[in-house]
């Protein structure tokens, strides 16, 4: 999807300004890209993609579960077994009910946060989850063509 005008002058002040200096001065619209469309690269995180219940219980210690009380026990089970069978880590009052399952020194809710974050590009920093930027749009960006 191509980036908006807004969007362009956002880029456009991320190339001139490349506060977590990664380098676009000196580089060409492709290596400007692929700098800005790098995972980890910036050392930011975000919330992952949507995650299966199934990698979701996975990660549960069973001596934690069982530790639990019935009413927690009884929530988690609501939890993973609602909806279409995926939890979006971007849903703040989703993970926040989650993690408040866990007390916060159990490894299950390290596990669990663990799965719900993941490597950002600056490009996902700056548009979200998933976006990514052309060659084409840096060029537009640093032309003020938009």
């Amino acid at each position: 999807m191509a980036l908006t005008d807004e969007q362009l002058a956002e880029l456009h002040d991320e190339l001139l300004n490349d506060p977590k200096e990664l380098g676009y001065d000196g580089s060409d619209d492709p290596t400007c890209a692929e700098l800005l469309n790098t995972r980890g690269l910036s050392n930011e995180e975000g919330p992952a993609e949507p995650v299966d219940v199934d990698l979701l219980n996975r990660e549960v210690v069973v001596s934690e579960f069982v530790a639990l009380g019935l009413a927690e026990r009884q929530f988690w089970q609501l939890m993973v077994t609602a909806g279409n069978g995926v939890i979006d880590p971007s849903d703040s009052k989703i993970v926040a009910q989650l993690l408040a399952i866990w007390r916060p020194t159990t490894t299950t809710r390290a596990n669990l946060v663990a799965l719900g974050t993941r490597d950002y590009s600056r490009a996902e920093i700056l548009f979200g989850r998933g976006k990514s930027v052309t060659y084409m749009d840096v060029g537009r960006a640093r032309t003020g063509d938009y």
